[in-house]
C-alpha cells in the first residue's frame, strides 16, 4: 500500500507514516515491534504482570481497610520502580 492510501485509509498524516517507516528500516524492527504504541514519548517502567501484582496488592490493602490515598499510592509506585532499577543494576 502507498503512503498516500495508507494515509487516506487510517487517517493518519502521510509524513508521520513516512517517518515511522524510516525509524524502523533504519533500527532493523519487525513489522510487530514498529507497530507499538507509545503514550508520548516515554517508556513504561513496569510490564504488564507487575502493574497486575501491583493493583492486586492494592485491593488487598483496600480489603484490610488500610485507607490508600494518592500520595501513598505514588509513594509505593516510586519505591516499586527505584527497587527495580537498582536490582537490574545488579
Amino acid at each position: 500500500m502507498s503512503y498516500r492510501g495508507a494515509s487516506k485509509a487510517y487517517s493518519v498524516p502521510q509524513i508521520t507514516l513516512e517517518t515511522k517507516v524510516k525509524e524502523a528500516r533504519q533500527k532493523k524492527l519487525s513489522s510487530e515491534a514498529a507497530a507499538v504504541k507509545m503514550l508520548g514519548r516515554y517508556k513504561t517502567v513496569f510490564s504488564e504482570a507487575q502493574v497486575k501484582e501491583f493493583v492486586q496488592h492494592l485491593i488487598h490493602l483496600e480489603e484490610r481497610l488500610f485507607g490508600v490515598t494518592l500520595s501513598d499510592l505514588r509513594t509505593l509506585a516510586f519505591q516499586l520502580a527505584g527497587k527495580k532499577q537498582h536490582s537490574a543494576c545488579l
